[in-house]
Parts: C-alpha cells; sequence; structure tokens
C-alpha cells in the first residue's frame, strides 16, 4: 500500500516538475473554507503567484457498500483529524482501461475518485492573499471528455494554472465516476447516470464553497470538450442504429443546461465538440437494461437473478475483475474484434422527448465550437492500421461521414432548435487551424499525424493559454501564439463580460446564422455553411469506403 502511495506521489510529482513556466515556491496558503481549513501550495508564474488546492474530496467516496450509489455528504470537515486539510497534490482518477495510448490517462486510478482541483490566481504581492475571499472573480469549471469511459480532471493538458494567473479567473477541475461504476444501472437497485450526478455534485459543492476561494459563486461557468467512443467496426457500418456512438464533455455540459438541478449552478455554458441533441448521445433504457444482464453473464454471475442479487453481485465484483471486462470492451483499438455492448454510457432522460433542448435548456448564455476536421482521427480507431501517418481516399470519406454525423449535424440541428429561443444568446466558432507543433506529450506524430488537419479537441490547449509561450506541452511557433491568443482572450470574455455586447464573437440568430471562423489570422464571421458536408453524396461513398476498410485496413 505504502509502496502504491509512493509511486502516485512520484508520478503526480514528475508531472508537476514538467512545467517550466511555473516557479515552484516555499510559500503555501491556508484558507479557512465552509469545510474546514484547507492549505495549498503557491507556484509563481511570470510574476504573479497562483494558488493550486488539489485533490479536495467533493463527498464521500463511492467505495465498499457505497458502490452504485448517491454520492454522499462528508459527515465531518477536511481537517477534523489534520489541521489544516493539505491539498498538494491530485487524488486518484476514476477506474478505467490505461493501455498507453496517448489519449489515456497516466494518472493513477482508483474507485475513491471524487476530487476535485482549484486554481486561484493570488496577484503579485504575497501579503495580499489573505484578502483571496474578497475577490470575487469569476470562476470556469470544467468537465473532462472522454466517451464516459477514460479521462482525468488532472490531466497536465487540463493544468488550469496557466489560464488563471493570464485572466484572473478561478477555474476547478473535477473527476467523477466512469464507464461501468458511473453508469452501470439497474431497475429498483442500481440508479441511472451517476456519474454525471457526480458531476452535479461537484457543481453544487463549488457553488457552496468557491467564495472562499476568492469565486463569484454566481458567476460560475461551465465547459466542457467531447471526446468519443465508438463501438465495434461491424457497429460502426449500420448508420441506421444512431446510438452507438457516445459522447461527452461537451454533452455533459449540453445535459447540464438541460437540468433544472444543475442550472441552479451555474451563470454560462460552453459545450464544445458534443451535445445530447442527437440519440447517439444517450442509451435507451431498455437497452441499457440488457447490457447490464450482458455483463452479469460475461461476468460469471448469477443466473436468472433477483435485482438484489444483481446488485450485490457488482457491488462485490473487484476492481481487477472490472479492469478485464473493459479490456475485452476497448480492444477495438489493438485491432482485435470485441464485444462493445458491454461498455455503459448515460441512460436517456429525455427518451420520449425528441427534442429536449427546446423545452428545457437554461435560458443562460451559450457558446458552442467545433473544429473543422473533428473525424480524422476516428477512422483509426475503428479502422486500425499498422502506419497511420499516410491519408488515404477510403479514411477521407470515412472521417468526413463520421463528423458529419457525429459532430456537425447534430450541432446544426441543435441550433435550429434553440436559436429561436427568446432572450437565449448564443455563439458559435469553428476551429480551423491546423497546428504544425508537435510533442511527445500532447501531440505526438505517431498518434495524431499532421494530415489529421485541425482534429477533435485540438483547440484546447489553446483555449486554456498552454501555447502562450513555451511549456512543458508546447514549445509554440508564432502562428500557435496568435491561435492562443485568439482562443484563450474568447474564453476569458465568455467567463468574465457583464455585458455580452462587447463578447467578441458574433451571435447566432434565426435570422443571421453566424459562425466565427478561427485561423491562424484570428477571428472571422461567416456563414453556417461551413458547418456542412464538403463532398457530395458523402453517404454513398462511405459505404464503398468502409467496405475497403473492412477488408483491408492497412492498404486502404
Amino acid at each position: 500500500m505504502n509502496s502504491e502511495k509512493h509511486k502516485m506521489q512520484t508520478i503526480l510529482s514528475q508531472a508537476s516538475s514538467m512545467n517550466i513556466m511555473a516557479e515552484e515556491t516555499d510559500m503555501s496558503l491556508t484558507l479557512e473554507t465552509p469545510v474546514g481549513k484547507i492549505n495549498g501550495k503557491v507556484v509563481k508564474m511570470d510574476g504573479k503567484y497562483v494558488g493550486e488546492f488539489l485533490g479536495i474530496p467533493y463527498s464521500k467516496q463511492p467505495i465498499g457498500d457505497r458502490r452504485f450509489k448517491f454520492l454522499e455528504p462528508l459527515d465531518e470537515k477536511l481537517d477534523h483529524k489534520v489541521s489544516p486539510f493539505l491539498a498538494h497534490r491530485k487524488g486518484n482518477s476514476a477506474v478505467q482501461l490505461q493501455q498507453g495510448k496517448f489519449w489515456d490517462t497516466k494518472m493513477p486510478v482508483g474507485e475513491d475518485c471524487i476530487y476535485l482541483n482549484i486554481y486561484t490566481p493570488l496577484g503579485s504581492e504575497p501579503e495580499n492573499f489573505q484578502k483571496l475571499s474578497e475577490s470575487k472573480l469569476p470562476v470556469l469549471f470544467h468537465i473532462h471528455g472522454g466517451g464516459f469511459k477514460i479521462g482525468s480532471g488532472s490531466e497536465p493538458m487540463y493544468d488550469l494554472s496557466f489560464f488563471a494567473v493570464r485572466h484572473d479567473i478561478v477555474c476547478v477541475n473535477i473527476n467523477y465516476r466512469l464507464d461501468m461504476l458511473g453508469f452501470l444501472s439497474y431497475p429498483g437497485v442500481i440508479e441511472d447516470n451517476l456519474g454525471l450526478k457526480d458531476q452535479q455534485v461537484a457543481l453544487k459543492w463549488t457553488h457552496e464553497n468557491i467564495s472562499a476561494f476568492g469565486g463569484d459563486q454566481d458567476r460560475v461557468t461551465i465547459y466542457g470538450c467531447s471526446a468519443v467512443q465508438s463501438s465495434v467496426r461491424d457497429e460502426m457500418m449500420s448508420w441506421t442504429k444512431p446510438r452507438m456512438v457516445r459522447i461527452l464533455g461537451g454533452a455533459s455540459v449540453h445535459y447540464h443546461t438541460l437540468s433544472p438541478e444543475s442550472s441552479k449552478y451555474f451563470a454560462r455554458a460552453f459545450a464544445s465538440s458534443g451535445t445530447v441533441n442527437r440519440l447517439w448521445s444517450r442509451f435507451y433504457r431498455n437497452d441499457h437494461y440488457k447490457k447490464t444482464l450482458k455483463a452479469l453473464k460475461m461476468l460469471g454471475g448469477p443466473k436468472n437473478p433477483t435485482a438484489e442479487q444483481v446488485r450485490d453481485f457488482f457491488i462485490n465484483l473487484s476492481v481487477d475483475k472490472i479492469k478485464e471486462r473493459q479490456i475485452q470492451a476497448k480492444d477495438f483499438i489493438t485491432q482485435t474484434k470485441v464485444d462493445q455492448s458491454v461498455s455503459f454510457i448515460p441512460v436517456d432522460e429525455f427518451e420520449e422527448e425528441k427534442l429536449p433542448s427546446k423545452s428545457r435548456m437554461a435560458q443562460k448564455p451559450l457558446l458552442l465550437g467545433v473544429a473543422s476536421d473533428e473525424g480524422t482521427m476516428f477512422s483509426d480507431m475503428i479502422f486500425p492500421r499498422k502506419d497511420i501517418t499516410k491519408p488515404t481516399w477510403c479514411r477521407q470519406i470515412f472521417s468526413e461521414f463520421f463528423g458529419e454525423k457525429v459532430f456537425y449535424q447534430p450541432l446544426r440541428e441543435l441550433l435550429d432548435e434553440i436559436s429561436s429561443i427568446p432572450n437565449l444568446p448564443v455563439f458559435v466558432y469553428l476551429f480551423d487551424y491546423k497546428c504544425p507543433t508537435r510533442h511527445k506529450d500532447l501531440f505526438p506524430e505517431a498518434e495524431v499525424p499532421m494530415h489529421f488537419g485541425s482534429f477533435h479537441s485540438l483547440d484546447i490547449p489553446f483555449l486554456f493559454n498552454l501555447a502562450e509561450k513555451k511549456s512543458y506541452l508546447m514549445d509554440p511557433c508564432e502562428s500557435d501564439k496568435r491561435v492562443n491568443e485568439t482562443c484563450t482572450t474568447m474564453l476569458a470574455s465568455f467567463v468574465k463580460s457583464d455585458d455580452l455586447s462587447q463578447f467578441p464573437l458574433v451571435r447566432y440568430e434565426t435570422t443571421k446564422k453566424t459562425v466565427n471562423k478561427i485561423t491562424a489570422d484570428g477571428l472571422t464571421p461567416v456563414g453556417s455553411d461551413c458547418l456542412l458536408p464538403k463532398r457530395k453524396a458523402l453517404a454513398f461513398k462511405t459505404i464503398t469506403a468502409s467496405a475497403m476498410l473492412l477488408m483491408a485496413p492497412n492498404k486502404y
């Protein structure tokens, strides 16, 4: 146990020390909060200080008999044993598969994953640190992506110190339950969508406590960027079954805009590369029930079980057994034909509603974004090959079709739904920058080659101000820096502006469907035609391309 703890601390220390923009200091900062005294570390960046309060538990951990239950509030304050509570290291990320791919988390994982990290700008004068609670700065609340199966708010790419210190914004990252532990459910004994409810609990915790960290509880913006997990190749061929693609990050944000309970705790929302208005970002309740029974059989559970037996079996299942099931479910990445039907994503809470957004959407400003080459990376996930560095006609066609069906068409339909809602400011951007910079820890050429273009999630490091200067993640070129300036200023302005008439993006309206295009030359308002497919007869061409990719993926 001690060796595992030491290993975890070593990994996190290495991740922190790679940041060459930040200077470690011998200072720390203790804050009086509603949940007890919390001590965070202080780092210096470009002459200013940032307080990093890491690994704060926002509820009891869902372990033991609390597995598959709603999160329970902490009984005691965080400093009841040791005062102050030391928040110097990030907590565990959720249990998930770790295969060493660049998109897999390198963070330690465990069932005890209910933690958040807070990054607070402190200014340049240490003697003023204790006045923090008077600041009332705007807040960015970030929900990580990963297809409901992988990911972590503690990833180096989500280091929000860069953004916090540049823009005087308090930032929050969270971890929450994923896959089976977060989304398996069974009628009467295991509730639906526990992972999404975890996010909701973290959002409420932030509302109740962020003022102690200098944040304004009434000026919280939630942000998430999608990450997609797809079913196996055979299912991908059947586009008449629209529930085969699961989206997270941006879709999580969209979900919270539809939830009256969530919408009490934020003022604005920013969802990029993912929405829940299409059925393939949700899963029908009856299908989810069948999936649970299939997992029960695969893992050696009882035959013809009662509901209580189903619950008890999954509660007593070892984490190692859960990981074995995940390996079986996800080996599509390593070219093994698998049964993806035992991995878990949210149950559809709007099953009776074809267009839930129009009737449920919170009347709060909304920023939506998408990249210009969303589908490029997924053809190599769905049809793996040995060398992904060379583009082919088949993969280009499939990528365009995937991007259209999973990202652009849902976005267009969502905009058609909500652009006519009175008093709902909506802004849209298209990220169209093919970043020339590659780095082994962020954009390794062997995993995301240049021909992927402006691929899915590429905008994240530019939004989070990671390309302003040389850092442990990037050595940016001049065009990277210009795009960074456009993106990070856009996000900061959306979070901070009291008057959105001063926001640099042009509003999307029914009578004027404006999309704001981000390139190396800056921000340009264009028509919504940029969200339409680039090729004619794309569906017909995809049938041919997919058949060829199934037959000989290494050739085509």
